[in-house]
């Protein structure tokens, strides 16, 4: 039988051994505000007035306003929807967690809808500029030019 860890239950409080007090943390050593974490969540607030719900929701990138961009703009504006789409779906789990019904309250609903449709979007548009690339690099074959073709395809594969 493993011998057991000796405890200090029902014992007097003067028996206990007491941490040295110089050797606990300070408050700014356990401070958790700039936690990774807490960007999860929108500040301190956790419900939405109908006012905030009326001039909240935005709109969604449109697949022409996307196509003007480059593929660095594209994969920073993913990484922002994704930050703020599990914020959103953070916020939804929370709220059922609690029992709260949000509907009426907040515009989570409408703005994971929005976020989610903008990056259907990019992925459309990525989609779209990996098939170009794959019909350029075609055509470079039909030319003759297969040291081309193959840079391009190569590209549009990495470029997923």
């Amino acid at each position: 039988r493993p011998k057991r860890i000796p405890t200090y239950y029902g014992q007097h409080a003067a028996a206990h051994p007491q941490p040295d007090p110089a050797q606990r943390p300070t408050r700014e050593e356990t401070d958790t505000s700039n936690h990774p974490l807490w960007r999860f969540f929108h500040d301190q607030q956790s419900l939405e007035s109908l006012t905030m719900r009326a001039r909240a929701p935005g709109r969604s990138w449109t697949a022409p306003e996307l196509r003007l961009k480059s593929f660095t703009e594209l994969h920073q504006l993913w990484y922002i929807l994704l930050r703020e789409r599990n914020v959103l779906l953070t916020q939804r789990e929370e709220a059922r967690r609690l029992r709260v019904d949000l509907s009426g309250y907040t515009a989570v609903p409408d703005k994971l809808r929005l976020c989610q449709k903008s990056m259907a979007r990019i992925k459309q548009v990525i989609s779209e500029r990996r098939h170009a690339a794959l019909q350029a690099a075609q055509i470079l074959r039909e030319r003759g030019q297969l040291a081309q073709a193959e840079q391009i395809e190569h590209e549009a594969k990495v470029a997923q």
